[in-house]
């Protein structure tokens, strides 16, 4: 049970890395048919979701940041000359997209990566709307040193839109993560 919950919520982070708190509820009751929503079982799965949520967002946000400071670094990237989404998405290359969500991406089937494009596309788009928030936090921080990274790590959680739709064929039986409709929550 575990270990599909584990392999479920790699795909769901990979649909929505901020979704509603019923989202949690559904992925539990999906992963343990039977346990009711006040159950201990259902709890505690809703307490694993959380967590393995933590630390996918804290992967995806050091990834996107480093990028961000090797960007900066390289050229000579300021507040004034930011670079637009476009011009990062050429830096996104597949090795950045896959580094910044490795540890989700290895549910996700090898054929995927070449078949589907417009969904490489979107992640592709993600993690450069992730690396130009970064970019911006990092040089606000350099002008107020008490600027912390709180906004920047909030404003991630703002993109869901862009991949929430997607339909992730992957290494599990299940589809729990799949069938979830974050639109409908």
């Amino acid at each position: 049970m575990l270990a599909t919950l584990v392999n479920e919520t790699k795909i769901m982070f990979l649909r929505a890395r901020n979704p509603p708190p019923v989202a949690y509820m559904e992925l539990a009751k999906s992963v343990a048919p039977g346990y009711t929503e006040t159950s201990k079982t259902i709890s505690f799965l809703k307490t694993k979701i959380n967590a393995y949520y933590a630390d996918h967002r804290s992967r995806l946000n050091s990834g996107a940041r480093a990028y961000g400071e090797e960007y900066i670094d390289i050229n000579g990237i300021t507040l004034e000359n930011m670079p637009n989404i476009e011009s990062l998405g050429s830096f996104v290359n597949d090795t950045v997209i896959y580094q910044c969500l490795k540890n989700p991406f290895a549910q996700v089937s090898d054929e995927w990566w070449d078949n589907d494009k417009d969904a490489v596309n979107a992640f592709r788009l993600l993690i450069a709307k992730c690396i130009k928030i970064h970019m911006i936090n990092i040089l606000k921080c350099i002008d107020e040193p008490l600027l912390t990274n709180a906004s920047a790590l909030n404003e991630v959680k703002t993109l869901d839109y862009i991949t929430r739709d997607l339909t992730l064929p992957h290494h599990n039986q299940t589809n729990f993560a799949n069938e979830i409709n974050f639109n409908a929550l």
